[in-house]
């Protein structure tokens, strides 16, 4: 998926490519790429936190490198098994209560240097979207409601769920671990359910430190 956003700058329009990363042992990240030029991330678009953004990169580079500082933009991503994140700061712990039954845990993270307007900021956003008053949270939760409600039915009983979303189109990328599909793929899931699989399968941790963690040599995608 290629495409652009108008960053808030009009003269300035950033080209990005959209990846899911899948770097092994069940662990799987969406991320944005920019392919023309680069782009200081921030959480959300409000102008307060852009700026702390900008007046950062600097040493969020000397930190982690250009390539995750001014090419990358996370978009979502679970750490195996139970640990999710979200661009804005939101994480997520998914605790299984049961057939049919979720418990989530929810958090929002802030820079502990930011100035007292970035942090309101952030506050802000996450009470307007991703809390139990935020209309993304809101969205969401009636979508899993609806999926469950959808897996008892008959015909969902009778066929096995697919997960084959750019299958045999998985690739490697010279800036990311693992293997790479293209944004809209399952390669993530697929990767969640072997993880999963094989820890089921195992008789004992040794067996489970040997399973092997083999990339298929392909051609570079984007």
């Amino acid at each position: 998926m290629k495409a652009g956003w108008n960053s808030g700058d009009e003269t300035e329009v950033p080209i990005f490519q959209g990846y899911q990363v899948s770097p092994g042992n069940g662990h799987g990240l969406g991320i944005f790429y920019f392919l023309e030029g680069e782009e200081v991330w921030s959480r959300g678009n409000y102008p307060d936190d852009r700026e702390y953004a900008k007046a950062i990169v600097e040493e969020v580079e000397s930190r982690l490198g250009r390539i995750r500082a001014r090419k990358i933009r996370p978009n979502h991503g679970t750490v195996f098994s139970n640990l999710s994140f979200l661009p804005n700061g939101t994480l997520r712990v998914w605790h299984p209560r049961g057939p049919e039954k979720m418990e989530i845990w929810a958090w929002t993270f802030v820079d502990k240097a930011a100035p007292p307007e970035v942090k309101e900021a952030q506050r802000i956003n996450i009470t307007q979207t991703f809390s139990t008053a935020g209309t993304w949270e809101q969205d969401d939760m009636d979508n899993w409601m609806q999926v469950t409600r959808s897996g008892r039915g008959a015909a969902s009983r009778r066929i096995p769920a697919n997960f084959q979303i750019g299958m045999g189109h998985e690739t490697t990328h010279p800036d990311f671990p693992g293997r790479v599909g293209e944004f809209y793929s399952d390669i993530n899931q697929r990767s969640m359910y072997q993880r999963w699989a094989e820890l089921m399968a195992a008789e004992s941790w040794g067996e489970v430190r040997d399973f092997p963690r083999k990339v298929e040599p392909a051609q570079h995608v984007g």
